[in-house]
């Protein structure tokens, strides 16, 4: 059954999709893109770009259950050109989909982007959050979209990729807890503003629910809100201890790195959206999948396994919620 738009109700999807170094195949001489290049370590060509964008619209359409999403939360891409190849390139462009995306300062060149349905969903503004880490190391910012869907209810919506655990978790906590700082600070202002906000957060943090940084937002929110705070929802941590799985394994084990929050008034329905009953979760689509011989079980069927091209989709499930119309409108 396809998700319906555009009236009391009926649902509109949204989804987050870490898609796995979606490079194009020419040299950035401003970024290290140098393996993703056709006579670099991972040989990259046209031809597997060409895939990829491909099996990326097909994860989309999948994810739509018979309409397309409204509105998608993506990282790991490197430029506008490769966001522009995904969406007036595939049967994308049948769905008028329009997107907002700059050049980050990540070392890599790899960047968050938004890209959103122009008959669902309206921006109104957009800002980009750069986040300072100590070691004067560069990462990707955090994307803060203030948009109408349907034309009527607001959404704040935050898109990001925080730094990595490379060289171990508890060496490079501190930067994501620089991530988690900044989000949050922009998250108080928009509360501050309005404290029936609706407000989705989502995004690979390279941590799970459970975990310092993100504890600390709901922690920073209270501190600064005092007795209007309300914390936000983690529907990835409902997720996990309903199904017990992830979206990215490591050596046979699951994590769930990839997340998504929302404000109270978007959970509880307070302010003319809700989220859908049981419509969040893990996109656990069979296609995205294969055995994991190593290790028992599946694994995510990833482009690159190690230097060597695998031909799969990426290392990562893509996320998702449904939003609904309440009628109900409550303003501060």
């Amino acid at each position: 059954m396809g998700l319906t738009t555009g009236i009391q109700g009926q649902s509109a999807r949204i989804v987050f999709y870490n898609v796995e170094n979606l490079f194009d195949v020419m040299d950035d001489t401003l970024t290290n893109d140098e393996e993703f290049l056709p006579e670099g370590d991972k040989n990259w060509t046209y031809d597997r770009f060409r895939e990829k964008t491909i099996k990326i619209y097909r994860t989309l359409v999948a994810l739509g259950q018979g309409d397309m999403p409204a509105v998608i939360g993506l990282c790991e891409v490197e430029n506008r050109l490769v966001l522009n190849r995904l969406i007036y390139d595939t049967p994308l462009s049948l769905k008028d989909y329009r997107l907002i995306h700059r050049e980050s300062h990540d070392a890599r060149g790899v960047d968050v982007a938004l890209i959103y349905r122009a008959d669902l969903f309206f921006p109104i503004t957009s800002e980009w959050l750069t986040i300072p880490l100590r070691s004067g190391e560069t990462t990707r910012e955090i994307l803060h979209v203030k948009g109408r869907i349907w034309d009527r209810d607001t959404l704040d919506i935050y898109i990001n990729h925080w730094p990595s655990r490379y060289g171990g978790a508890g060496t490079s906590v501190q930067k994501r807890m620089a991530a988690a700082a900044i989000l949050s600070e922009s998250i108080v202002k928009v509360l501050k503003s309005n404290y029936n906000a609706n407000i989705i957060v989502m995004g690979d943090f390279n941590d799970e629910p459970d975990d310092e940084s993100m504890q600390s937002v709901n922690k920073i929110l209270e501190n600064s809100l005092q007795d209007s705070f309300c914390p936000l929802v983690n529907l990835s941590s409902l997720e996990k201890n309903i199904f017990g799985r992830g979206t990215i394994k490591h050596q046979g084990v699951w994590s769930v790195f990839d997340q998504i929050l929302v404000s109270c008034a978007l959970f509880s329905g307070d302010s003319g959206l809700r989220v859908s009953d049981q419509m969040a979760g893990i996109f656990m689509a069979e296609f995205l999948l294969e055995p994991d011989n190593a290790y028992s079980g599946m694994k995510p069927f990833r482009t690159y396994l190690g230097p060597g091209y695998h031909g799969g989709f990426s290392d990562h499930m893509p996320v998702f919620l449904d939003v609904e119309k309440t009628g109900t409108l409550k303003r501060k």
